[in-house]
């Protein structure tokens, strides 16, 4: 039995022995005097103040470890900016114990792929900081990132101040390829309050780097995008986006028994570790690899496996539900349990799960 994922993202937390069951999550609880619960998650308590601007520090004094990449005292550092989707629809402190297992899971995936970097996040997105990844790096830092579930896309950016002159001058830089055959656009979104607007400033870096380069506005379908986000008084400049996995980060929605016996079980499985799902895989262990790659890293290896043995894991192991991979043509009878059964292929199409269990397999999202 292998160590469990969920195990590499909590370690005890200072409190411990204070009356508090320590877990992620709704898992703490109340044992205590104190009337509410105080949560504790990724080896950090997660009581957040409102200024995001120290978010780094308060990171450090909540336990981050945050080490240095290698080569960082001579080699060029570069910033990755990590952009999440639904979290964004949850509460401020909801959202900031999801940010802080986020970070943690991100630092789990580039740990794994021996990849040091610093992560810490701050309202609305996660940093990544690490050794720079034009040089060979870069494929293996993407493809790490692009496989924690929660992380919607990536971008490599160029940190600058909010002000228009600086946010130009790192355009310009970026723009340096364009030439006056090709056409660009640049794209501006902002958060805070700044002395100009997202049209007024990509207004006026537009015409900087249409004035510098000769290209042509087109932003339709340009052959080349600019983007600026601006934040507070900080602004990044990227040329590129790359989509991610998305979803909800891992260990953060319940713990379930996935059973792994064919290339549907693996779909099922996946499907459900993207919504954030603690699995724990039993079955064939040729199909548990595919898996581990995403961060499944709790399996049992069985032969044979009814709905009794998946129930009888589920409740040794403090499950909540189980999930196969069952479509609906295969559901002639339902087995009754005492614990939910989770089909996530039920409204798929056979063409739809083979080329998402060829997708899987192979490395893709």
């Amino acid at each position: 039995m292998q160590e469990d994922f969920h195990s590499r993202l909590v370690r005890p937390c200072k409190r411990a022995g204070r009356g508090f069951e320590h877990g992620m999550g709704n898992g703490a609880r109340n044992q205590g005097t104190r009337k509410s619960p105080r949560h504790c998650m990724g080896c950090r308590r997660n009581r957040q103040g409102a200024d995001d601007k120290d978010s780094r520090k308060k990171s450090r004094r909540r336990g981050f470890k945050i080490e240095a990449p290698a080569g960082a005292a001579g080699g060029k550092m570069a910033l990755i900016l990590v952009r999440y989707g639904e979290l964004a629809l949850k509460s401020h402190k909801v959202r900031r114990i999801f940010e802080n297992a986020l970070a943690a899971n991100i630092r789990t995936m580039l740990g794994s792929a021996g990849i040091r970097a610093k992560v810490w996040p701050e309202f609305g997105r996660v940093y990544v900081r690490t050794e720079g990844i034009e040089g060979g790096g870069g494929d293996n830092v993407t493809t790490a990132l692009r496989r924690v579930f929660g992380i919607t896309s990536i971008s490599t950016v160029t940190e600058t101040t909010a002000a228009p002159a600086d946010i130009m001058a790192a355009a310009l830089s970026a723009s340096k390829t364009l030439t006056k055959e090709k056409s660009f656009a640049v794209r501006c979104k902002r958060t805070g309050n700044h002395e100009y607007s997202s049209q007024q400033l990509a207004a006026q870096v537009g015409d900087a780097i249409n004035n510098a380069t000769g290209a042509r506005v087109d932003l339709d379908s340009p052959d080349f995008e600019i983007s600026i986000d601006v934040r507070d008084k900080k602004a990044f400049v990227f040329t590129e986006k790359i989509r991610c996995a998305g979803g909800m980060p891992l260990g953060t929605q319940g713990k379930v028994v996935a059973r792994l016996q064919n290339e549907n079980d693996v779909v099922a499985a996946w499907l459900i570790m993207k919504r954030g799902a603690e699995t724990i895989a039993a079955g064939n262990s040729k199909y548990f690899e595919p898996l581990v790659a995403w961060g499944l890293n709790y399996s049992i290896k069985v032969e044979t496996l009814s709905y009794a043995d998946l129930e009888k894991l589920a409740l040794e192991n403090g499950a909540d539900a189980i999930v196969t991979g069952e479509t609906l043509d295969e559901l002639e009878e339902l087995e009754k349990t005492s614990l939910p059964i989770l089909r996530p292929l039920v409204g798929m199409s056979e063409e739809r799960i083979a080329a998402k269990a060829k997708s899987i397999i192979s490395g893709g999202i």
